[in-house]
């Protein structure tokens, strides 16, 4: 009995394990999340990076924005632009300002020509009030 209740204590782990690791569990969500944050930064190296922070204090990073209404990218004046920042940086009248984010996590890249990977993209944004 006790190899039996064992063997089945191992089989249901590895099942467990095999859900873990399949493909369908990394799939992109299609659920619609939503977060009340502060804009903190943009940077664009090897991806688009957007900051924000919640209430609490915890930093969250998204690697894209499908909603163009608020511009949190600005393109940097010519003399500002290098190699690192590709030529923008963060709108700053935006910066410290909170807003209401819906966001999907979706399966890409994360940066140019890397696999693919869970990331968070913005859908839309209004102002919180």
């Amino acid at each position: 009995m006790y190899m039996a209740i064992k063997l089945m204590m191992f089989s249901s782990g590895l099942l467990a394990l095999l859900a873990l690791f399949s493909p369908a569990s990394h799939a992109a969500s299609t659920a619609k999340l939503s977060l009340t944050a502060q804009f903190v930064d943009f940077s664009l190296g090897d991806a688009e990076h957007y900051l924000f922070k919640d209430k609490d204090g915890k930093e969250w990073e998204f690697n894209g924005c499908q909603d163009k209404k608020i511009g949190f990218a600005y393109e940097l004046p010519e003399k500002e632009a290098n190699s690192d920042n590709q030529g923008w940086g963060p709108n700053k009248s935006l910066v410290g300002k909170w807003f209401k984010l819906s966001y999907q996590i979706k399966k890409q890249p994360r940066y140019e020509g890397g696999p693919p990977e869970a990331v968070k993209i913005i859908t839309a944004v209004s102002r919180a009030q």
